[in-house]
């Protein structure tokens, strides 16, 4: 609570000496360019490019929008899908399979009589 009244405090105190510059020094721009022109106080130009520089983050972001929408389902979905492969090898017997099975005694597959070897489990 009080951060929030401190800086309200300090809010209010560069507003104030801002409106004092404003009002003291307005300032004077002219921009000339081919037969147009442009006359305008210096903080209605900085005004501008600051609302201009607002205006095209919200751009940006807007556009962006759908790409990061995507990338979070997308990782989601993958933390969704490991999550259920933890919980079936937790609930199994065994622990969660290896690279290297452990070797059975099943003979070695025969090519001349097109056994190739599967087994099921």
């Amino acid at each position: 609570m009080k951060s929030k009244l401190l800086y309200l405090l300090i809010v209010i105190v560069l507003a104030g000496g801002l409106g004092t510059l404003i009002a003291n020094d307005p300032g004077y721009v002219f921009i000339a360019y081919g037969n147009y022109s442009l006359q305008t106080s210096l903080w209605v130009l900085l005004g501008a490019i600051v609302l201009l520089a607002v205006l095209l983050h919200w751009l940006l972001r807007l556009f962006s929008f759908p790409r990061r929408t995507f990338r979070r389902y997308a990782n989601w979905q993958e933390k969704r899908r490991l999550k259920a492969v933890a919980k079936k090898h937790a609930s199994a017997k065994d622990p969660a399979p290896t690279n290297n099975p452990a070797p059975t005694n099943n003979p070695a597959p025969n090519k001349s009589d097109g056994n190739i070897g599967i087994i099921a489990e």
